[in-house]
C-alpha cells in the first residue's frame, strides 16, 4: 500500500480529500496542529508545519510515496509578520 502525507487534512479542501485518498487504496497519514481521531483508517499525526525539525523527522518516519500540501494557508500565515 502507498503512503502518502496529507498536511491541512482538518481544512476546508484537506477534509475532502480524505475519503477519495482511502477510496483509492492510499494508506493515509493526516498532519494536523492538534490530535484528531476522525476516521477509522487514518494515521493522525500531531505536528506544526512551521517547525522545519518536526515535518522533517514526520517525513523520516513516514517515507510517504506521495505529499499533499493543503495546509498551505497555516505556513503562509506562519510567515508574515503581522
Amino acid at each position: 500500500m502507498k503512503k502518502v502525507l496529507l498536511t491541512g487534512a482538518t481544512g476546508l479542501i484537506g477534509q475532502y480529500s480524505l475519503k477519495p485518498l482511502l477510496d483509492a487504496g492510499f494508506e493515509v497519514f493526516a498532519v494536523s496542529s492538534n490530535e484528531k481521531t476522525l476516521g477509522n483508517h487514518i494515521n493522525w499525526i500531531k505536528a506544526d508545519l512551521l517547525n522545519f525539525e518536526e515535518i522533517k523527522k514526520v517525513f523520516e518516519e513516514i517515507k510517504p510515496e506521495y505529499s499533499l500540501e493543503q495546509g498551505l494557508d497555516r505556513i503562509i500565515k506562519g510567515n508574515t509578520n503581522e
